[in-house]
């Protein structure tokens, strides 16, 4: 029987090619996909990530005014506790750096976004 050698180098050759074509397809195909999620997350980083306008200032505002009164009803409360207390002194001591003193970090971080915010 007789056996050509050209030919299975010919079709050895087709496949070949087809192969690069077809993983040419494959790739153009992932790198569209890759650009088109790309964008998507380009519009998502936009619409989380952008600057707000001045219409949220009152947000801040609003903060800013809850954490006053807050701070205010914590420094009563301390000051109440301290003075009916035992111990008064022990006690005012715990009152300020556990209550006092984050219920300022608060207000003051709220009225530093607020004071950014409008300018």
């Amino acid at each position: 029987m007789y056996k050509c050698n050209t030919c299975t180098h010919f079709y050895l050759r087709i496949f070949i090619y087809a192969f690069f074509i077809y993983a040419f397809f494959i790739y153009a195909f992932f790198i569209y996909a890759l650009y088109t999620v790309m964008n998507a997350l380009h519009d998502i980083q936009g619409a989380l990530f952008s600057p707000l306008g001045k219409e949220y200032c009152f947000y801040f505002y609003s903060l800013m005014v809850l954490s006053l009164f807050f701070l205010v009803i914590n420094i009563i409360s301390v000051i109440w506790i301290a003075t009916t207390a035992k111990s008064k002194r022990k006690n005012l001591f715990r009152g300020i750096m556990s209550i006092v003193i984050p219920g300022f970090l608060i207000y003051f971080q709220n009225r530093l976004l607020y004071s950014m915010c409008i300018n």
